[in-house]
């Protein structure tokens, strides 16, 4: 889990206003469904593809922190930035401060060390997104849970059964906002696989 309850809420306070359905639902939930949510949204994260491999191959089950692999990444002469030495941590434009929020609480730093501020923002704002879904509030999955009952639509003059597509992207599966912050840090640092 990249966030801890506290940091994530911190985050979406930081990140979206107080009347966003996201920051709604997940301050809705008790801290123990939060963890939950929390969890989902880094193995959301996790599921997409980044550049470099992890910085611990032998005790690190996430994805994040990550190093350049000069290896599977060379460097590029048709003008793109070059890759860093091999192992070097990948955290293109720092780490995200810690919010005063957290500092106020006596914590010091970050829960999980050396994550880019783009991840950090993605994986707190997609947390909020699975706090809608745990309440109920996710429009999308009452649409397809209605079509899967059998609900039918009208298409002219004949009904149907409407069966919606589920996106098999990992970046499908991503919040609008949470896939901004991870795009700002991709392009930021070519950090797609």
């Amino acid at each position: 889990m990249y966030l801890t309850v506290a940091e994530t809420t911190a985050i979406i306070e930081m990140q979206l206003p107080s009347t966003d359905e996201r920051r709604t639902a997940w301050e809705a939930l008790v801290p123990g469904d939060q963890a939950v949510c929390a969890r989902q949204a880094s193995a959301d994260i996790d599921a997409c593809l980044w550049k470099g491999r992890v910085e611990d191959p032998d005790g690190q089950s996430a994805m994040w922190p990550r190093v350049w692999d000069e290896a599977g990444h060379s460097a590029s002469t048709t003008g793109e930035t070059p890759v860093p030495p091999d192992g070097v941590t990948i955290l293109p434009g720092g780490e995200m401060d810690l919010p005063q929020a957290l500092i106020d609480d006596s914590q010091t730093e970050w829960s999980v060390a050396s994550i880019p501020a783009g991840i950090r923002v993605a994986t707190a704002i997609q947390a909020a997104v699975r706090a809608m879904r745990a309440l109920g509030y996710d429009k999308t999955r009452q649409h397809l849970d209605a079509a899967h009952g059998g609900v039918t639509a009208k298409s002219g003059a004949f009904g149907s059964v409407s069966f919606g597509a589920r996106a098999t992207s990992c970046w499908a599966n991503l919040d609008r906002d949470a896939l901004a912050a991870a795009m700002e840090f991709a392009r930021a640092s070519a950090g797609l696989a």
